[in-house]
């Protein structure tokens, strides 16, 4: 009913969403990464945007539209570490994109009530770094604010994502 999920790698259950839908053709899937701006200035939520699940900033009154953390030897962070908290929602520091990806060869798919339809969605997370803009790991090892460089990353991470299978069970 809210429509917000937070997918998490590292909870499997967390990557799998059920949704009602109505039993309309589609030719498409549509989703927003991230948190319009609304929801930024009206403070601290629940649910999936609990600040318990680590995705608000008090410090600047609004949420991380997408977090990324780990290693890399090409990283110059400490003990070659990365992290990127990709958030912004005022004019010229937006980060939340919407997604639209197209069905795999399928002009069109039909719903039907008395089915469950599955679909794959793949992540290619080297689309972070290199998509839309060039953001080396090696030359940024880390953003955690908003502005011009956290853009561009959503930009990149609006890429990241790729229909891989539709299954009707």
């Amino acid at each position: 009913e809210d429509g917000f999920f937070l997918v998490v790698a590292a909870n499997p259950a967390s990557q799998v969403i059920e949704v009602q839908l109505n039993s309309n053709p589609f030719n498409r899937l549509m989703f927003q990464i991230g948190i319009d701006s609304i929801y930024n200035v009206s403070g601290a939520q629940t649910g999936a945007l609990d600040p318990m699940n680590g995705m608000f900033w008090t410090w600047n009154s609004g949420y991380i539209m997408a977090k990324l953390e780990g290693s890399s030897s090409l990283s110059r962070g400490l003990n070659n570490t990365f992290t990127y908290h990709i958030g912004g929602f005022r004019a010229g520091e937006k980060t939340q994109r919407e997604i639209v990806l197209p069905l795999p060869n399928q002009p069109q798919w039909a719903l039907e009530k008395t089915s469950v339809t599955e679909m794959v969605i793949d992540v290619n997370l080297d689309k972070w770094f290199r998509s839309a803009t060039d953001l080396p790991i090696s030359s940024i090892p880390e953003n955690m604010s908003p502005g011009p460089i956290a853009v561009r990353y959503a930009d990149n991470y609006a890429n990241l994502f790729t229909i891989n299978t539709v299954v009707r069970r």
